[in-house]
């Protein structure tokens, strides 16, 4: 019962933040593990509106998500997507079209991160470090849960400071050196 309880309240949480996804899931959750509940006609209550004005949401939000992808902001647009889609899903007759804006967004989302390591990749072979960083940036910026981007992008960000330490050290060992000839030349 204090699961249930607990679930409650931040299905109530969620509804007041305008999360109605989120509600319906913890107000569901709730009814599961406390069919008894004197609370449960309430909870079917606030269900039913959170549907409703979750399904007006998500509506909304798809503008939001539409913007983001025509600004080519690839990663919110994806993320808007998602929350469309949870927030509409129940929707009967809009529920396929947001799935179908959802997938077609991730399909492009997902090539631009490929296009972006590969050319990171060919900014690599080529030995422009500082491209090879930014492309691995973008894409990680564009996929931030893309794990093999997040991997690509730390990898390239250690080569780097590694490279900039060995061309410190390198300058210094010139430096010395320099140092030592011309101390020794005029010590004679």
């Amino acid at each position: 019962k204090a699961a249930a309880s607990k679930l409650q309240q931040l299905g109530a949480e969620a509804f007041v933040n305008e999360r109605y996804d989120e509600a319906i899931e913890k107000f569901y959750k709730a009814m599961e593990l406390d069919p008894e509940s004197p609370e449960n006609d309430v909870l079917a209550e606030a269900m039913a509106m959170a549907t409703s004005e979750g399904h007006e949401a998500a509506k909304q939000l798809r503008m939001e998500a539409e913007a983001h992808f025509a600004a080519r902001r690839w990663g919110e647009a994806v993320a808007t997507f998602e929350r469309v889609w949870r927030m509409g899903r129940s929707d009967q007759s809009m529920a396929a079209e947001y799935k179908a804006d959802l997938l077609y967004a991730r399909k492009i989302r997902d090539g631009l991160v490929g296009e972006a390591m590969a050319m990171a990749t060919v900014a690599l072979a080529k030995g422009d470090l500082v491209a090879a960083v930014s492309y691995a940036q973008r894409s990680v910026d564009m996929a931030p849960h893309n794990k093999d981007a997040a991997e690509s992008l730390a990898y390239l960000q250690r080569l780097k400071r590694q490279t900039v330490a060995a061309t410190a050290a390198k300058n210094e060992f010139v430096e010395t050196g320099k140092q030592h000839l011309t101390e020794s030349r005029y010590a004679d």
